[in-house]
């Protein structure tokens, strides 16, 4: 809400009779004229305050004193005491940095102010006759300066959501953990380090008190649910027909990424029987929200290394550089997920190799949006180097270790996290599966099969430094 404007500098004679020139004495300027002003802004649309502020030409050179500008006071949301100002300068955006821009007879400066993540303003030159003309929108920005992109980072839940790495022993005596320290490759992960979410059951660390809390340093740590998951890949897409699922990144889905949005609904909670909660309230995002998301398959590849698997003839074991006996080219993908809702963001699936191209591992890099997406298409952000500047995303690396079903070890192109939550009225349950065709959530895994784990951080826990 603008409370008020200053002019600074406003020119009160003119110029006519010598045009292009300004005399700069003391008498040819007003110093801050205050206006008076009660706009509220409007997110969707924006607002217009419909008066003037009348002023003669300027035509002050840089770095004069008399150039003009304006002070606009104005307070955020219902809080107005506490008030605060933005100065609005002219400076002229197609010359060199910090050019004047004049200020001539017989021109409308139409100032908009906007606020993807802080106050800023574009200023309209317009024909003065063509004053009428509509506002539009402004262009919201991609690239952020980094203070603003890592406060709206910090907004995401899945910000410092998931630990660093997987889980490596748990001590449920002490209901406290070890994390592997390094991405090892496949097969050299030992068993001991894949769970069955029978046995985790058993230990007490699907449910939702405290009893399923693990520490470290006083921190608590949980399962993941698949709601938590779900900050992290899609679940299943539909074909267009609503007769198949396919997961995101297959074959059969690449026509849709381009061309179909789809819905995304999100619960966070688990019940007591492990389902997850569903809610027709999306007030609360800690609980539920939903959003709308599209995906789009990138025109850069990765390089993964591997070697065939003698045992299953047309798949292939990743492999370290040093082993490898071929290359495998994948395509990352891109994504703008949650949008319309407070957790709306960037997204990108792609796979790296550990220092010396030991292992491979998937990496999700996310990125949140200003404006709940508004404005921003997925062709803004795939393919987009400056974009996906290091520094500028939160990133989850999940090594590629396969599983073991039946005591079997297979997958070993595969990388799995599982969840604690059930598929409804099932004995099968949820994982995330990041192989080197696809990335998806799946939902029909016997809780008998063995997966590796990775934990979230409980953020809002009493008595966990007692643990």
């Amino acid at each position: 809400t603008v409370t008020s404007i200053t002019f600074d500098n406003r020119t009160i004679k003119s110029a006519v009779l010598t045009p292009n020139t300004m005399s700069t004495a003391s008498e040819w300027y007003e110093k801050n004229k205050e206006y008076q002003v009660n706009v509220a802004g409007e997110p969707e649309n924006g607002n217009e305050w419909n008066g003037h502020i009348y002023t003669y030409e300027n035509h002050s050179s840089e770095g004069s004193v008399m150039i003009p500008e304006l002070t606009i006071s104005y307070y955020e949301g219902d809080n107005s005491t506490d008030i605060k100002t933005h100065v609005v300068k002219l400076i002229d955006p197609n010359s060199t940095a910090g050019t004047t821009m004049p200020v001539k007879r017989n021109n409308l400066y139409r100032i908009v102010l906007t606020k993807a993540t802080k106050l800023d303003f574009d200023l309209q030159v317009l024909d003065w006759n063509a004053e009428e003309a509509e506002i539009e929108h402004p262009d919201v920005p991609l690239n952020l300066p980094k203070d603003v992109q890592d406060s709206l980072n910090r907004q995401l839940l899945v910000y410092d959501l998931f630990t660093e790495n997987n889980v490596k022993s748990i001590d449920i005596t002490n209901k406290t953990v070890e994390f592997e320290q390094e991405n090892l490759i496949a097969n050299e992960y030992p068993v001991e380090q894949y769970f069955t979410w029978t046995k985790l059951n058993s230990l007490g660390l699907c449910g939702n008190t405290q009893d399923s809390y693990l520490y470290v340093d006083g921190q608590a740590y949980q399962l993941p649910t698949l709601g938590q998951l779900q900050l992290l890949a899609p679940l299943n897409l539909k074909s267009e027909d609503e007769k198949y699922n396919y997961p995101a990144y297959t074959p059969a889905a690449i026509p849709l990424m381009n061309t179909m949005p789809f819905e995304e609904v999100v619960c966070l909670k688990n019940d007591d029987n492990y389902h997850k909660v569903l809610s027709e309230d999306y007030s609360d995002e800690t609980i539920a929200f939903k959003g709308t998301s599209q995906l789009m398959i990138s025109c850069f590849r990765d390089t993964l290394f591997a070697i065939p698997d003698l045992t299953n003839p047309g798949v292939d074991i990743i492999c370290s550089k040093e082993f490898a006996t071929k290359s495998l080219l994948r395509n990352s993908v891109c994504g703008i997920r949650f949008k319309g809702s407070n957790q709306c963001a960037a997204y990108k699936w792609q796979f790296g190799l550990n220092n010396g191209g030991k292992g491979c591992y998937g990496s999700i890099k996310i990125k949140a949006l200003p404006n709940k997406g508004e404005g921003i298409e997925v062709y803004d952000i795939t393919d987009n180097k400056s974009f996906w500047k290091e520094g500028t995303y939160i990133e989850v690396k999940i090594p590629i270790m396969g599983d073991y079903v039946s005591s079997v070890f297979k997958n070993s192109s595969n990388a799995f996290l599982l969840c604690t939550t059930r598929s409804m009225g099932s004995n099968y349950v949820n994982y995330l599966n990041f192989n080197t065709g696809y990335s998806y959530i799946y939902t029909a895994v016997n809780a008998s099969a063995a997966f590796p784990i990775r934990l979230v951080k409980v953020k809002d826990t009493e008595n966990e430094s007692s643990k």
